[in-house]
């Protein structure tokens, strides 16, 4: 059975870039730009991996991954960013 990743991301071309290439590889991926259907389909399909985009506009990104936990506290989390500047150069060198 395929390894299942959800994916949240405000830009559908870096979703559907994540999505060709995990597919590619094995996995089963579920993506999505909003909240609420990041949950729905952590609650009807699960997941063994979340990757969710640090900066989704007004979202509360605190909140939304504790749910997600709430539903699935054994799931893997990655979290991603575009941004650059949020990045503290430090704590990887």
């Amino acid at each position: 059975m395929a390894r299942k990743i959800l994916v949240i991301d405000d830009e559908p071309l870096i979703l559907t870039a994540i999505e060709t290439t995990l597919t590619k590889v094995g996995y089963q991926v579920t993506t999505t730009t909003e909240p609420g259907e990041f949950i729905n389909a952590l609650l009807n399909e699960g997941a063994d991996l979340m990757i969710v985009d640090l900066h989704l506009g007004s979202v509360d990104m605190e909140a939304l991954i504790a749910k997600a936990y709430g539903i699935s506290p054994d799931v893997k989390l990655r979290i991603v960013t575009g941004s650059v500047a949020e990045l503290k150069w430090e704590n990887y060198l």
